[in-house]
């Protein structure tokens, strides 16, 4: 049950940093690099990402809580599975923070510019939290391997947002200044394709790393909470 209980404080601790950072870009400007004004923080996959995690795990949390308390007997598998997909996403958001924007899109400003103020949060701290407490507090059996390809969902999401924003902008075959903002398709708009195909497969392979770890020595006879006893 240690583990259990260790997993309830982690998850709800990632909730609540969400809660920190997502209220301090919206109101306190602290974002800094890759910020935004309100409601337009949103247009960013680090934010959109961090939110379904904050979702994500409150709802693991609440799960767990019940089950800890004889309230339930085990852990729905979609939980389980919403809980890969969500984590799969802020893991591409630290990997790309890490080796991408960083070195190349905002080498200019620094080795640390990304990770100031609620950047810290979102582009380390909870992505961290939450790949840990997925592949080492909450073990199951549960996911099978075709639950991967849903980690995939919400990179497709927004990569419709972000490229449909991209393409109606483009002026003269290139897209116009702010509407590229993690510079993926400075090389240009004809690259498109190619970017999509190698951020999939990026995120895939990130879902399928995750799904590993999470089955790693998972005790294939017990199916709940409880089974970390």
């Amino acid at each position: 049950m240690a583990k259990a209980k260790t997993s309830l404080v982690i998850n709800i601790c990632i909730f609540v940093f969400e809660l920190v950072a997502l209220f301090w870009m919206l109101f306190g400007n602290g974002a800094g690099v890759l910020a935004g004004n309100k409601m337009h923080v949103f247009k960013y996959f680090t934010v959109d990402s961090n939110v379904l995690m904050g979702i994500a795990a409150l709802v693991m949390a609440i799960q767990q809580w019940l089950v800890i308390r004889g309230k339930k007997t085990e852990i729905p598998t979609w939980i389980y599975i919403f809980k890969l997909a969500a984590t799969a996403g802020v893991t591409l958001t630290i990997m790309v923070t890490v080796f991408y924007l960083t070195p190349f899109t905002y080498a200019s400003l620094g080795l640390f510019a990304l990770y100031q103020n609620s950047n810290f949060l979102f582009h380390l701290l909870n992505p961290i939290l939450s790949i840990v407490v997925l592949t080492c507090f909450e073990k199951t059996t549960k996911m099978k391997f075709f639950t991967t390809f849903i980690s995939l969902i919400p990179v497709f999401l927004y990569a419709i947002y972000y490229v449909g924003v991209s393409v109606a902008h483009i002026s003269e075959g290139v897209i116009e200044n702010g509407y590229d903002w993690y510079g993926f398709f400075v090389s240009g708009v004809q690259y498109i394709p190619v970017v999509l195909f190698i951020v999939g497969l990026i995120a895939y392979g990130i879902g399928v790393g995750l799904w590993s770890l999470n089955r790693l020595h998972a005790d294939k006879k017990k199916e709940s909470v409880s089974e970390n006893e």
